[in-house]
């Protein structure tokens, strides 16, 4: 993918994305994979990712992604980033609490 027209109008599924982030399959039978390893593919690559609108739609993807996920070593773009940041705002948030309690 180079550019949002370029992009399917699919509405990937999380764990057919899931799914995607991690296979190695070439000849995958899941409808929506070979589709989204592209998109994987194309932010691994991407050298505009905070103005790409394609990383934005992954980024957009990979929030609720991370809200259930419990892989330690999870491979969805984004997904160990959001996850630190919404620890660490747990974290900070408790802090608060504490302090003024």
């Amino acid at each position: 993918f180079t550019s949002t027209r370029d992009m399917p109008s699919i509405t990937w599924s999380p764990p057919a994305l899931c799914h995607a982030s991690g296979c190695m399959d070439s000849k995958c039978g899941v409808a929506e994979c070979p589709q989204a390893r592209r998109l994987f593919l194309h932010h691994k690559h991407c050298k505009a990712r905070a103005e790409c609108q394609l990383c934005c739609r992954l980024r957009q993807l990979a929030a609720p992604h991370a809200a259930d996920c419990q892989l330690l070593r999870c491979k969805f773009p984004f997904c160990k980033n959001i996850r630190h940041n919404r620890e660490k705002q747990r974290q900070e948030d408790g802090n608060e609490i504490d302090e003024d309690g």
